[in-house]
């Protein structure tokens, strides 16, 4: 695997490499505060991701000047990381949030479509049956104006002889 194909897997898989890289950071200073400033290990956790997401309790401090420069280091790399994860897994929440509601927008017109389909052909048809049964009833009652009209000459033909 090239190194192009790593950075392509980076830019795909952000959020995972996002990740990867807070945790290695994370882990690297509570290590790092663990062994030089000797507080638990479990204190270093608490004193790093408090700092990352910005909370910053502060009942945990570098007491060496160095120390404290490396802190202040450390936190304008690792705050930006930790918002940066905290947006990235925000965004795809929402991203997935609004996906699930337009698929069941789409299958909700998918179904008031084929609904709408259905009512037209019933429509279209009992229109074709009442416009059948109406063109027979026109032609019924020309058969019988033609024979009424039939009879009724010869009625009028007599009348106007007279």
């Amino acid at each position: 695997m090239q190194l192009k194909d790593i950075i392509k897997l980076f830019r795909k898989n952000l959020l995972i490499a996002e990740l990867i890289l807070v945790w290695f950071i994370i882990i690297l200073w509570a290590f790092t505060f663990h062994f030089v400033e000797w507080w638990r290990i479990l204190d270093s956790f608490y004193f790093i991701v408090s700092t990352m997401s910005t909370i910053g309790l502060w009942d945990f401090l570098p007491q060496t000047d160095i120390w404290k420069w490396f802190f202040m280091f450390y936190a304008i790399i690792g705050v930006p990381f930790f918002v940066s994860i905290w947006g990235l897994i925000l965004e795809n929440r929402f991203r997935k949030s609004i996906e699930h509601y337009l698929k069941k927008v789409y299958r909700d017109l998918r179904n008031a479509e084929a609904e709408i389909e259905a009512v037209e052909e019933n429509v279209i048809r009992k229109l074709k049956k009442n416009l059948e049964n109406t063109q027979e009833s026109i032609e019924n009652i020309q058969e019988e104006i033609q024979e009424t009209q039939k009879k009724s000459r010869w009625k009028y033909w007599f009348k106007n002889k007279k």
